[in-house]
């Protein structure tokens, strides 16, 4: 009797062991809860951001934003012609990315406040997306540092954004991908990076693609004269992107198709 008493009390405090840590998420993890990141939002959604319009501070910068996609909330505007400018940390602070590294594409969950009668938007988190051809030649975008797709993560956060309650399924898949190191790395910083980059993205690029898909990846359209069968993209460090396009759909539209060969220049951008 004695014997089986002693072999239950070893036993229990593995026991209380596995209780304790399977309890449930603790505080640290609920600091990086998609649930909560989205009720301390006021907008969620998937925008196209460009930091490069004005010159910032040393830790803050403002973003141009394009387009956006609201999943929740609104994005006000300055006027009605055009979307607000967000500031945002142009280094990692707190428990999220917060900054925007290049113009692309980015699921962002703002903040809002009235500043000189304006809105002042802030950001909280940023996550960019990565457009690449996939081995089909399928322009394909993923987030969180490619360990989803764009569309699976806007279909998980698009769930909790309508109910307001938390999804098992967005917590478990996305929550532990809320960090700073699944954030936006920084852009190649040298010419023969960026080369390097261009011709790897290029490779992966087929006959047809269209001009939308081609510009999710290359979004830099160069500036001065040119024409609709050949179309300048300057991807930075001087390097320059000659891309033949055919007329379907209109000149310079988005439905125009690659019809030729594209090659790479060095060459500075234009901007007259």
């Amino acid at each position: 009797m004695i014997d089986v008493r002693w072999k239950l009390l070893s036993a229990l405090p593995a026991a209380l062991g596995f209780l304790i840590s399977n309890a449930g998420p603790t505080h640290a993890d609920d600091a990086q809860s998609l649930h909560k990141l989205i009720e301390s939002s006021n907008f969620v959604g998937i925008v196209v951001a460009d930091p490069s319009f004005t010159s910032a501070p040393t830790s803050r910068e403002s973003v141009f934003i394009y387009s956006a996609e609201p999943l929740k909330g609104a994005l006000t505007h300055l006027t009605p012609a055009q979307y607000s400018y967000v500031n945002a940390e142009r280094t990692a602070s707190g428990d999220y990315p917060a900054w925007f590294s290049e113009k692309a594409e980015y699921l962002v969950f703002l903040n809002v406040r009235s500043k000189d009668a304006q809105p002042y938007w802030t950001t909280r988190a940023a996550y960019r997306v990565d457009y690449r051809p996939d081995a089909f030649g399928k322009i394909v975008g993923r987030i969180f540092g490619g360990a989803m797709t764009i569309s699976e993560a806007r279909k998980l956060v698009n769930e909790e954004t309508v109910t307001g309650l938390p999804s098992p399924l967005a917590e478990s898949r996305i929550s532990p991908l809320l960090t700073v190191k699944a954030g936006n790395d920084e852009s190649p910083s040298t010419h023969e990076e960026s080369l390097k980059l261009a011709k790897t993205l290029i490779a992966g690029i087929k006959q047809g693609t269209t001009r939308a898909d081609f510009e999710k990846i290359f979004r830099q359209q160069d500036g001065g004269a040119m024409g609709p069968h050949d179309i300048r993209y300057y991807f930075g460090n001087q390097v320059m992107i000659h891309v033949p396009f055919d007329v379907t759909g209109g000149n310079f539209s988005p439905d125009n198709r690659i019809d030729g060969e594209i090659t790479i220049g060095r060459d500075m951008m234009h901007y007259d």
